[in-house]
């Protein structure tokens, strides 16, 4: 588990290697859950995210991001060496 609480939006793009701009865009979608430390005060919110709902978020992204691909490679005959190593068509 990851020794930080919360996440800022920098921080959060900085760990996805994406901008701050995408990050903002999956939050407003409702894509990412969030909270507000500004309690109201001043004209925006002091976003944060919790680091254990980014944990559970990438998990449950991962998981549907690698059955996709194993479906895709499927579709294509695409099969993965026991050693791991290079993908190979299948003949």
């Amino acid at each position: 588990m990851n020794q930080q609480s919360t996440f800022s939006r920098q921080e959060l793009a900085d760990r996805w290697g994406c901008s701050v701009r995408t990050v903002d865009r999956m939050r407003q979608c409702g894509d990412l859950p969030w909270m507000d430390l500004s309690c109201g005060r001043g004209r925006r919110p002091m976003v944060r995210f919790l680091a254990r709902e980014i944990e559970d978020f990438e998990v449950q992204h991962r998981l549907a991001i690698d059955v996709k691909h194993k479906q895709a490679d499927a579709v294509i005959g695409v099969k993965k060496s026991p050693s791991g190593g290079t993908d190979e068509r299948q003949q």
